[in-house]
């Protein structure tokens, strides 16, 4: 359910280390230089919630940070959800501190989820690669406005 923190810029997990575990937790670690822009990411795993994501603290070479925090999690459909986010990022003008709150779950079903994103609606585009000594590396990132071509399949 949802996307693995341990997928986070592409890479596998081959590309974490454990570095502790606990009956509260798993503690993974982002092998060094394996996303050059990354100095350290480290992920908290609740094992008391379903493994659900608890701690994901990123730490970039250029001196930002992002953390997000659950400080809450809720059951639901026999699954852990995380039901209150805490999310931190730490620049270096500027620090900025904002809480998600999980207000609804509903079951579907695949056939019936259709997401609709509105033309002309700004998204962020990653483009993410290799370095010469194969390390993964975002090449860059470009705000574009969405339309219905992203996604139509090809002729």
């Amino acid at each position: 359910m949802g996307f693995s923190p341990l997928r986070l810029f592409g890479v596998t997990l081959k590309d974490w280390e454990i570095v502790a575990v606990s009956p509260e937790e798993w503690v993974f670690r982002l092998r060094e230089g394996t996303v050059r822009q990354v100095k350290q990411a480290i992920v908290r795993l609740s094992r008391r919630h379903g493994d659900a994501p608890e701690v994901i603290e990123i730490e970039y070479a250029d001196g930002r940070k992002h953390v997000l925090r659950t400080r809450r999690f809720a059951l639901y459909f026999g699954e852990w959800f995380a039901a209150e986010v805490e999310e931190l990022f730490q620049g270096s003008y500027q620090s900025t501190l904002t809480r998600h709150v999980l207000q609804r779950v509903v079951r579907t079903s695949p056939d019936r989820l259709h997401l609709e994103i509105p033309n002309n609606t700004p998204i962020r585009v990653w483009t993410i690669g290799r370095d010469v000594g194969g390390n993964l590396e975002v090449q860059g990132t470009t705000t574009q406005m969405w339309n219905d071509h992203f996604i139509a399949d090809p002729e």
